[in-house]
Parts: C-alpha cells; sequence; structure tokens
C-alpha cells in the first residue's frame, strides 16, 4: 500500500522545525508558558 502525504509541510516550516528538534534543552527559553504544578483536574479527550 502507497502512503500519501495529504498535507505535507512547507521546506521553511520544516527547515525551523528541524532548527528547534537540534535545540539542547537548556537553550530552550521556556518563560512564556505557565508551569503546570497539578494535573489532577485534567481530563482526557477534551471533554
Amino acid at each position: 500500500m502507497k502512503k500519501i502525504q495529504s498535507n505535507p509541510v512547507p521546506p521553511d516550516v520544516q527547515a525551523e522545525i528541524n532548527a528547534l528538534a537540534a535545540l539542547q534543552e537548556d537553550k530552550i527559553n521556556t518563560d512564556d508558558i505557565p508551569e503546570v504544578r497539578s494535573w489532577d483536574d485534567a481530563k482526557r479527550g477534551g471533554i
């Protein structure tokens, strides 16, 4: 069976993804992402 990719990632977006994937963890700035301290109220499936 032949696999067909319906929405290929544009080359410029793929290049950005590759650059981000190559970053070392300590070089990634997560200051603008709130820290989740408790997952007690988390729900699966978005409902």
